[in-house]
C-alpha cells in the first residue's frame, strides 16, 4: 500500500483533545504506522494561540484525492469551517506526501507546496523518518531542515504523550533544530520486575575529557550483555565518565543439580594411591579424601540466568537511558542559556570599548608626541627609529578587535552546531582570552581596562559552563 504522511495541528480549544480525536478518526480510514512527538509551535501567518502539531506516517488504499476528501470530511465533522485563511483552527489536516507522487490539481498539490518552508512540519517529519525523500526538491527532509532559515520557536513534548494524554518534558528549541549542548552530568534509573527477579539499573555520569564507561553488577550478567550495554550507551554519549550500576535480586531461587566428576575423581584416586604406596604410608584413600579436592563435586544450574535477565535488563536500560538523556539535555539547556547571556553581555561591552577607544587615542597621541619630544632631546637617531614602531603599535588594538569579534561569531555558530561541541568551544575561548588580554595590555585607558576585566569575567563564566558540556 502507498505510504503517506499527514500533518495535524490545532490552535483553538482543547488542542490535545482535538489532535487525539482527529487521530482516532484517521485510524478508521488508514493504517497508522508511526506518530511523531507533539510540538507546540509559534503560529506562522495565523493569529491566535500557539499550535499543537504532530505528523503521522501511515499506509492506505485510498488514492490521493480520496484521502484528501477524507481529511476534509474529518475537519468538517470536528467543527472546522473554512472561511478565512488566517483564522484560528480547531483542527488542520494537511496531506504532506503520498509516496513520491508529484501532483498538481485544483485543491491538491503533492508534495505539499509549503512543506519545505515549515519548520513545524519538517521537525516531526525528520523525527519519524529523516531519510524521507522530497521528489521535487530531490533532497531528504533532514537536508531541507538543515538549510531552513526560520526563527520561529517550537516546544517538543515526549514521544508517547499523545497516546497517554500527558504533556511532559518540555524542550524549548530555537531555530527548530535539535539541542546542541548536552551536559556531561546526569542521572537516570530503570526498574523491572518479573516472577524471577527484581532489577534496578542506574546510570550516572560526571565530567571527563573522554568517554569512560564502567559497568558494576550485583548479579550475574553475561559478557555478551555487557558488550550490548556498552554499544547502546556509546551510541548516545560522546564524553563523560559514565557508571552503570545493575542490581538483581532473585525472587525465585535458581534450580541446581549436583554433579560428580567421576573421571577427575578416578585420576585423583590413582595419583593419591600411587603416592601412598611410594611413600609406604599404608593409608587407604577414602571418599572423604576425594571430596576435599577441587572440582570433584560441583553445582550445575539447570536454567540459564541470561535467558531470564536479558529482556528485563534491556527494558530497564531503555527507561534509565531515556531519563538520563533527558536530564543531559535539560542541563545542557541551562548551560546554553547561561553561555548565551554571557555572550550578550560581551556584545554589549564591545561598542563601549569602541567609544572609549576614540577618547583614549586622543590622549595617547598626546603622550606619543611628548615621548617623541623627549627622545629627540636625549636619544640618538637609531634609538628614536627603533622606539617609534613600539610607541605607535601600543595604542592600536584594531587587529585584536577584529580577531576577537571573529572568534566570538565562531563561538556563536558552534553553540548552534549539532553533536558534541565542548572541546571546540574550549579552543575558541582560549583565542578569545588571548585577544582580550592583548587589548588590555595595549591600552592605558582606565575605562577600557574596566571593560576588559568585565569581558574576561564573562569569558571565565563561559569556560566554567563549557567544562560541563559534552
Amino acid at each position: 500500500m502507498p505510504r503517506v504522511y499527514i500533518g495535524l495541528g490545532s490552535n483553538r480549544g482543547d488542542r490535545l483533545k482535538n489532535l487525539k480525536d482527529s487521530l482516532s478518526h484517521i485510524k478508521k480510514e488508514i493504517e497508522v504506522r508511526r506518530v511523531s512527538s507533539l510540538y507546540l509551535t509559534e503560529p506562522v501567518g495565523i493569529k491566535g494561540s500557539w499550535f499543537l502539531n504532530c505528523v503521522i506516517e501511515g499506509e492506505t488504499e485510498l488514492d490521493p484525492n480520496e484521502l484528501m476528501d477524507t481529511l476534509l470530511a474529518i475537519e468538517k465533522e470536528m467543527g472546522r469551517v473554512r472561511k478565512k485563511k488566517k483564522e484560528e483552527r480547531i483542527i488542520d489536516l494537511d496531506l504532506l506526501l503520498y509516496q513520491e507522487r508529484v501532483l498538481k490539481e485544483k485543491g491538491l498539490i503533492l508534495p505539499h507546496p509549503r512543506l519545505h518552508k515549515r519548520g513545524f512540519v519538517l521537525v516531526p517529519l525528520v523525527e519519524i523518518n529523516p531519510h524521507l525523500y522530497h521528489p521535487v526538491l530531490k533532497r531528504t527532509v533532514k537536508e531541507i531542515l538543515n538549510e531552513l532559515k526560520d526563527s520561529h520557536w517550537i516546544e517538543k513534548f515526549s514521544r508517547d504523550s499523545l497516546d497517554r494524554g500527558e504533556l511532559i518534558d518540555i524542550i524549548k528549541v530555537k531555530s527548530l533544530r535539535d539541542i546542541a549542548l548536552k551536559s556531561m552530568t546526569a542521572y537516570g534509573e530503570g526498574r523491572e520486575k518479573t516472577e524471577e527477579i527484581n532489577l534496578l539499573l542506574q546510570i550516572k555520569s560526571v565530567n571527563h575529557r573522554f568517554l569512560e564507561l564502567e559497568i558494576k553488577s550485583l548479579g550475574e550478567i553475561p559478557l555478551r550483555m555487557e558488550a550490548k550495554i556498552r554499544d547502546r550507551v556509546k551510541a548516545e554519549v560522546a564524553r563523560g565518565k559514565v557508571t552503570i550500576n545493575i542490581r538483581i535480586k532473585r525472587i525465585k531461587l535458581p534450580i541446581y543439580s549436583i554433579v560428580a566428576n567421576q573421571a577427575l575423581a578416578s585420576r585423583y584416586y590413582k595419583v593419591l594411591s600411587q603416592l601412598s604406596d611410594s611413600l609406604d604410608l599404608g593409608e587407604r584413600i577414602s571418599l572423604s579424601h576425594l571430596l576435599n579436592l577441587p572440582e570433584v563435586i560441583f553445582l550445575e544450574r539447570l536454567e540459564q540466568n541470561g535467558d531470564k535477565v536479558e529482556k528485563p535488563l534491556f527494558k530497564a536500560l531503555s527507561k534509565a537511558l531515556a531519563e538520563f538523556l533527558q536530564m543531559r539535555e535539560r542541563e545542557g539547556r541551562n548551560h546554553l542559556h547561561s553561555i548565551q547571556a554571557c555572550v550578550e553581555g560581551i556584545e554589549k561591552s564591545l561598542p563601549l570599548i569602541e567609544k572609549e577607544l576614540s577618547l583614549a587615542q586622543e590622549d595617547y597621541q598626546r603622550k606619543i608626541k611628548k615621548s617623541l619630544e623627549e627622545l629627540l632631546e636625549k636619544e640618538t637617531k637609531e634609538k628614536i627609529v627603533s622606539e617609534i614602531p613600539l610607541l605607535l603599535s601600543r595604542g592600536d588594538i584594531s587587529e585584536e578587535k577584529v580577531r576577537f569579534q571573529s572568534h566570538l561569531e565562531e563561538l556563536k555558530r558552534t553553540l548552534e552546531m549539532p553533536g558534541p561541541i565542548g572541546k571546540r568551544s574550549s579552543f575558541i575561548l582560549q583565542e578569545l582570552h588571548r585577544e582580550i588580554n592583548t587589548v588590555g595590555a595595549k591600552t592605558d585607558s582606565f575605562a577600557i581596562s574596566r571593560l576588559v576585566v568585565k569581558i574576561k569575567d564573562y569569558l571565565e563564566r563561559i569556560r566554567e559552563e563549557i567544562l560541563n558540556v559534552e
